[in-house]
């Protein structure tokens, strides 16, 4: 059987050292071969944009490619497929690395290997959980807004969750679980309630007090 972790695809060449990085964790952790795979577009990225050590945002430490293992072209769906029958593979498990394996994504996904199947005499594949199924996405938003509060020296702005036109109600599921109540809303609601024992109040707290303190001068 063939592993892949497997992304929507993209021209960034970031995001291809990145699924790079994180299948050879995978890899690590698992002890069997997971192999990078994008859906589409990525095998347009130059070779050597792809070159040299891959750090993660996900994994603690970077990975660097082996001495002994030249650069290579992304794979995408299609070519690696045919290229893992010519070599006698068959089976295929693929772990999504997006939201989830049942959104558009997914049925796209499904619909290309079923038309690689008919083409190609019959494949067996299956996929595993996405990252909703696991409750990751609410912390790696979290992360990514910190950073980017950080980054852009922002102290309290408005943070909004931007959905696909083509989302599924599953993935607005997540969406809104994780902005009304789900493990983001609480990671942020924990933060609030430790600053205000140590004495922090929100600026719009001050400004309802000094209203409310005008009225009564009145």
């Amino acid at each position: 059987m063939t592993v892949a972790l497997i992304d929507n695809g993209s021209l960034e060449p970031a995001a291809q050292r990145n699924l790079r990085t994180v299948a050879a964790a995978l890899s690590e952790r698992a002890g069997v071969a997971v192999e990078p795979v994008s859906w589409k577009h990525s095998d347009r990225i130059a070779v050597r944009a792809l070159m040299g050590a891959a750090t993660s945002r996900v994994v603690a430490a970077p990975i660097k490619a082996r001495s002994d293992e030249s650069p290579r072209a992304a794979w995408t769906l299609a070519p690696f497929v045919r290229a893992q029958v010519a070599r006698g593979e068959r089976e295929f498990l693929f772990m999504p690395f997006f939201i989830s394996a049942q959104g558009a994504i997914g049925s796209a996904l499904r619909g290309d290997l079923e038309k690689l199947s008919n083409e190609l005499g019959g494949l067996s594949f299956a996929f595993t959980d996405g990252l909703a199924a696991r409750g990751a996405v609410a912390g790696i938003v979290a992360a990514r807004v910190r950073e980017t509060l950080a980054a852009k020296r922002l102290s309290r702005p408005a943070v909004i969750v931007v959905e696909s036109r083509r989302a599924v109600a599953r993935v607005r599921d997540v969406a809104r679980r994780d902005r009304d109540g789900g493990p983001l809303a609480a990671r942020e609601r924990d933060r609030s309630a430790r600053r205000r024992l140590d004495g922090w109040r929100p600026r719009a707290t001050f400004r309802r007090r000094a209203a409310r303190a005008q009225l009564r001068s009145r």
